[in-house]
């Protein structure tokens, strides 16, 4: 292959592509449509390459957009009742070791560095879901 074709294959044509056509792949929040892919075909008879996309809302009574909106709600309000927890644990006054016994049966330092490390944990996962 000559070297004016090779740039036509190699990762120099694919970078080019994308950044002359990158106002076609910008993704909103805010849309129901979502960028799921991109693809670059070639000059090869008979190379096809078929992609199925499954569009079934992800819940019945809603648009995905919709979804997607009660989720962020949700995991915000579920990370406010998570901080709270971590405080509790933090501070581990008598209310929060009535807590721990109720729920764990115990209130122990066990119970309470389990809390303390869980709660954390939840909550920075919680953060990452966007």
């Amino acid at each position: 292959m000559d070297s004016d074709k090779s740039s036509i294959f190699g990762e120099h044509m694919t970078n080019e592509f994308l950044t002359k056509n990158s106002q076609y792949f910008k993704t909103d929040e805010n849309e129901e449509w979502t960028e799921v892919g991109t693809a670059i075909t070639n000059i090869t008879p008979g190379s096809i390459s078929n992609v199925v996309i499954n569009t079934t809302p992800i819940c019945p009574n809603m648009s995905n957009k919709e979804f997607r909106g009660l989720i962020m709600r949700l995991r915000d309000a579920a990370l406010t009742l998570i901080n709270e927890r971590i405080a509790d644990v933090a501070r581990w006054d008598m209310s929060a070791q009535d807590r721990a016994k109720f729920w764990f049966g115990r209130s122990d330092q066990y119970i309470r560095d389990r809390l303390n490390w869980s709660a954390k944990a939840c909550s920075r996962d919680a953060r990452t879901a966007t």
